[in-house]
C-alpha cells in the first residue's frame, strides 16, 4: 500500500493539481472563445441587473452619512448600549445597523472605512463583523 506524507502531498501535489486546473481553463478559453464570451456577458448582465440596484443605494447612503458626521453622532448616542452589550465602541452601531439593512458587503466596507479613519480599535473590527 502506498502511503503519502500529508506535508509532501500539500507541498508538491496540490500546486500541480492547481496548475492543471488553470491550464485546462485556459485551454477551454482558447478552444471555445464564443461560448466563454457569451457566458461572461450573461454574468455581467446578471451583475448589472441584480447586484448593482440592490447595493448602490446603500453605498451612496453610507458614504453620505459618513461624510455628514452622522456616524460620530450615532456613536455618541449609542455608546451606552453598544459597550456593555457587545463590548464595541458606539461607532459600531452604525456599521451594525447598515450591515443588518444592506448585508455583509456594506457592513464590511464600513468597518474597513472606520478602521482606516481610526474610530474603531483593531480588536473591535472583527467583533463588529461577527455581530451582523
Amino acid at each position: 500500500m502506498l502511503v503519502i506524507n500529508r506535508v509532501y502531498f500539500r507541498r508538491v501535489y496540490i500546486p500541480i493539481i492547481k496548475a492543471f486546473i488553470v491550464a485546462f481553463m485556459c485551454l477551454f478559453m482558447i478552444l471555445f472563445p464564443k461560448e466563454i464570451f457569451q457566458a461572461s456577458l450573461r454574468g455581467l448582465e446578471a451583475w448589472w441587473s441584480t447586484v448593482v440596484p440592490a447595493l448602490f443605494p446603500f453605498f451612496i447612503t453610507s458614504e453620505l452619512l459618513l461624510g455628514l458626521g452622522a456616524v460620530h453622532f450615532m456613536g455618541i448616542l449609542l455608546e451606552p448600549i453598544m459597550r456593555p452589550l457587545f463590548n464595541v465602541p458606539g461607532n459600531g452601531a452604525f456599521v451594525v445597523a447598515m450591515g443588518y439593512t444592506s448585508g455583509a458587503p456594506i457592513g464590511t466596507l464600513l468597518t474597513v472605512e472606520l478602521r482606516k479613519k481610526k474610530p474603531l480599535h483593531p480588536n473591535g473590527s472583527p467583533k463588529i463583523d461577527s455581530i451582523y
